[in-house]
């Protein structure tokens, strides 16, 4: 829910200020409020419930490690990671596509805005009705769902369904979201799940900027063709999570199928 309120607020809170005063009052106002959030998380307790268990955290290599040979958190980091370059250039493809549409300035923040209420939407049903269901499986199919709605906006015939587009965004965001979160907590060891945690948050961040940075450098394309890529990036990742399984269960298969060694011949 917290992911939902922030990607609300902040977009519309830019928009505000920037068009108040000026966009470097904006960003500035981010920076303070980033160190805000810094301290206010060092005044948090301390979890003392893991003061003083036996296990030891692992390091970020290991959790690397864990991400990528357990089958399941390799294809969730995989639709993490490629779908982060999507969801790092939205806000920056909304900026092209907004006026694009509109001939008005203050149209891409909007949509942004509208993203942000369905990113807060799609937390508030997840919170009120559980994704059920095995987590690999919904996480597959919600970045199906991402890669749809983000292909659909992209055919908006005008500036009223792309807002309806963009809000749909927002709920299938935070759908798929939840579901690798559930995916983590399911499939990482409990000695490692912090590790875990913290390792995929550092790699999606990443991509996002990644994602902005192309965004931003490939701007002239216009906005209609970079929503599409975008939605190509998910759907890449889709396919790849989605062949990396079935490779995974024909290999278990042949392991089922191979005969053990009989008694004698273990004898001899």
């Amino acid at each position: 829910m917290t992911y939902g309120i922030g990607g609300t607020v902040g977009p519309a809170a830019v928009a505000g200020l920037s068009a108040a005063y000026a966009p470097l009052t904006a960003l500035l106002v981010l920076c303070a409020a980033a160190v805000c959030g810094a301290g206010l998380t060092r005044a948090l307790p301390a979890d003392q419930s893991q003061a003083h268990g036996a296990d030891r955290t692992p390091s970020m290599r290991a959790g690397i490690a864990l991400l990528v040979s357990r089958a399941p958190l390799r294809r969730v980091t995989v639709l993490t990671m490629l779908s982060a370059l999507e969801l790092g250039a939205l806000p920056v493809v909304a900026a092209a596509f907004g006026p694009r549409l509109t001939h008005q300035a203050a149209a891409g923040a909007t949509l942004i805005a509208t993203y942000g209420v369905g990113n807060l939407a799609g937390s508030l049903l997840v919170t009120a009705f559980p994704l059920r269901g095995e987590p690999e499986t919904l996480a597959i199919r919600l970045f199906t769902a991402l890669a749809v709605v983000t292909f659909t906006a992209a055919l908006s015939p005008g500036y009223v369904f792309a807002l309806v587009a963009f809000a749909v965004v927002g709920v299938a965001n935070s759908a798929s979201f939840t579901a690798t979160l559930a995916a983590r907590s399911a499939y990482a060891p409990p000695g490692a799940r912090a590790q875990i945690f913290v390792t995929s948050a550092g790699l999606k961040i990443a991509l996002s900027s990644v994602g902005a940075a192309v965004a931003g450098t490939a701007a002239g394309l216009g906005g209609r063709t970079l929503l599409a890529l975008a939605a190509s990036t998910t759907f890449t990742a889709v396919l790849a999570a989605g062949t990396d399984r079935v490779l995974s269960a024909r290999r278990a298969k042949r392991r089922q199928r191979m005969p053990e060694p009989a008694a004698t011949d273990v004898l001899h």
